[in-house]
């Protein structure tokens, strides 16, 4: 049975609607002031491309590599500080990246030895160093595949660098992007993945405001719709944000059930927001690269992988909610982890 090259037959004609008033909360950007951001940005990034051992590239990763390289280019010209935490990438890629205009470090998993995944590790340390450089103010991590969400295909909107403006206008601490076509670039199977973890995440934080017995406005702000699944983070660098990304670490070294492949970065500003921070929403053009879509959603190892992730990651919201609520002396969601 033959569908055509671009054809999806899961799930066609299906989809989930976000409405108006699921969005209410979001912050809009400041376009006139997202043209200077990037400088006033850093962009950290983990990498970690190699061939399979016979020496021949697989598809996927071939072409995430290539994407990389591209971000990074894209991103140095518009004035952003590039740090790139690399993981041992093939020797051809590593000296292209740094020609690009990475500011390429080797992982150092001496200094960074606290969780349980070389990624998360890699994150960490990126994200660190990020919040280091002098004369930024917004630390941006981003996977380096992202590169639409850096430069648009148009080549004018720079959504990062929108979603960037409430932190430089003091509106919030962090904010975490929403892609305004919910994702509809994307793979399908990632794409219902990723709402449907978006969705359980907000049931979560409402359980935990109706916990605390906050006010029922409060609570809505509170637990506003975000689009956590979305890999982007961003945060104020002068604010000591960057610490949640090491508290995470160290929360997973404690515990290996906290997820630290994938919550490295989508729980420090969860724990963030937990902390009190203002955490918001901005909706930006993202569109994901139509090859790398079309590449991945052909394979049935990462169709089960972003389920494998779904489930992860909203078990270990629902065990780092239910700690908070214990360090409270409330009842937690949940009596795991001890």
């Amino acid at each position: 049975m033959n569908f055509g090259k671009n054809r999806d037959p899961r799930l066609l004609g299906a989809d989930i609607v976000l409405h108006s008033e699921h969005l209410r909360h979001e912050l809009g950007p400041n376009l006139a002031l997202a043209r200077e951001m990037p400088k006033r940005s850093v962009l950290a990034m983990s990498t970690f491309y190699k061939p399979e051992k016979d020496g021949n590239w697989s598809e996927v990763v071939k072409n995430r590599a290539e994407i990389a390289l591209k971000s990074i280019e894209e991103a140095a010209r518009l004035g952003y500080h590039v740090i790139c935490v690399d993981e041992f990438s093939d020797e051809g890629w590593r000296k292209e990246a740094i020609d690009k205009g990475a500011n390429l470090h080797n992982a150092d998993f001496e200094k960074y030895s606290l969780g349980t995944s070389p990624m998360g590790r890699c994150r960490r340390q990126a994200i660190d160093l990020a919040s280091q450089v002098e004369g930024r103010s917004v630390g941006i991590y981003t996977e380096p595949e992202k590169r639409f969400a850096i430069l648009a295909p148009n080549g004018k909107l720079m959504p990062l660098a929108m979603a960037s403006t409430p932190i430089e206008e003091g509106l919030v601490d962090w904010v975490i992007p929403r892609r305004s076509d919910n994702g509809e670039s994307y793979p399908v199977v990632q794409q219902f993945m990723e709402r449907a973890g978006n969705a359980a995440a907000q049931a979560v934080l409402l359980k935990y405001a109706e916990r605390l017995e906050m006010p029922e406005e409060k609570a809505l702000h509170f637990a506003q719709y975000l689009d956590h699944f979305f890999g982007p983070k961003l945060f104020r660098i002068d604010g000591g944000n960057a610490k949640y990304f090491l508290e995470y670490g160290e929360l997973a070294q404690a515990d290996p059930r906290f997820n630290d492949q994938w919550g490295s970065v989508h729980y420090p500003p969860i724990m963030a927001l937990l902390d009190g921070k203002r955490v918001g929403g901005v909706p930006i053009p993202y569109v994901h690269p139509s090859a790398q879509r079309d590449i991945e959603g052909r394979d049935i190892a990462l169709d089960l992988k972003r389920y494998e992730q779904g489930a992860k990651l909203t078990q270990t919201l629902v065990w780092l909610v239910s700690r908070d609520l214990k360090n409270r002396g409330l009842e937690p969601l949940t009596a795991e982890p001890a």
